[in-house]
């Protein structure tokens, strides 16, 4: 009888250790897994794994309004940056890194890598990944009406450029835009200088003389150079009207070129062509942000 009262009263003693216990944990409303002294409400030592975070790949883990947690997977578009609605989509104000960009120099200028190409030894010259390359002065002394300078394969520029006689093409005013593997190629005289930046927008080079161009759903188009090898009737148009006629990164034998002044900005949705004469050359080169 004595055994099983002293059973009885062990059992009942363990049970109200049992209880003290989860209320001390209750009271001190922290709990570590691998701690003895948690500082949070949860306090673990070492990582964390849930299934419901598993993927494919990385993503970033964000909190629904009711406190639960879930996945957010990256765009997969290096253009993009996590906006303040909780949403990806182009850089506002397209500051571009460090919030130094601007039409011209829509990437910034954070980590810059300046870099000369000499066509006889560097061309064909291909962009390296998550990089796009600005172009920012070009040369080439040898005068005629071929082209002298070629984004993906598209002519960007014809004749002489940053040579100072009278009837030779001068300064290069706009810079051209190539984006990651993208090939600058072009005359073995001609060489080029510009810089490498991490890519935020997309470079664009068209050849209109093969088409016309409609400027995707959700992007602007900001046009910063046109190569034209036609006078009269060669237009530059934007849904049909007419923004800019006369040659363009172009010197011929007779003529000097000319340069967009400012950059031209084309909405999503709208549509870039050339009144062009054959076999005149009609391109653009910008990019989309």
């Amino acid at each position: 009888m004595t055994n099983i009262l002293g059973g009885f009263l062990g059992r009942r003693q363990l049970l109200l250790l049992l209880v003290l216990s989860m209320a001390g944990i209750c009271l001190a409303q922290n709990v570590g897994i691998g701690r003895s002294n948690p500082l949070e409400k949860l306090h673990v030592a070492g990582w964390i794994r849930s299934d419901s975070l598993a993927g494919p790949d990385s993503a970033l883990v964000i909190a629904n309004p009711l406190g639960t947690l879930r996945r957010f997977p990256f765009s997969g578009d290096p253009a993009t940056v996590l906006l303040g609605n909780g949403n990806w989509g182009p850089p506002p104000g397209g500051g571009g890194s460090g919030g130094a960009g601007d039409l011209y120099h829509p990437d910034g200028y954070t980590n810059m890598v300046p870099l000369t190409l000499n066509g006889a030894t560097d061309f064909p010259y291909t962009v390296p990944a998550g990089k796009n390359f600005v172009v920012t002065n070009v040369h080439n002394n040898v005068g005629n009406t071929t082209a002298s300078l070629f984004i993906n394969g598209v002519t960007m520029m014809i004749g002489y450029t940053n040579r100072g006689d009278q009837d030779a093409m001068g300064a290069f005013l706009r810079p051209l835009h190539a984006g990651a593997g993208q090939i600058i190629s072009g005359k073995t005289t001609t060489t080029v200088n510009g810089y490498l930046i991490d890519a935020i927008v997309t470079p664009v080079s068209v050849d209109l003389t093969a088409g016309i161009y409609t400027v995707p759903s959700g992007r602007v188009l900001v046009i910063t150079n046109y190569c034209s090898s036609g006078w009269f009737g060669n237009f530059l148009r934007v849904n049909g009207v007419n923004l800019f006629e006369a040659y363009s990164l172009f010197r011929g034998e007779a003529a000097r070129n000319s340069h967009l002044e400012q950059a031209i900005l084309v909405g999503p949705g709208q549509v870039v062509s050339a009144n062009h004469v054959a076999p005149n050359v009609a391109t653009i080169n910008g990019y989309l942000r």
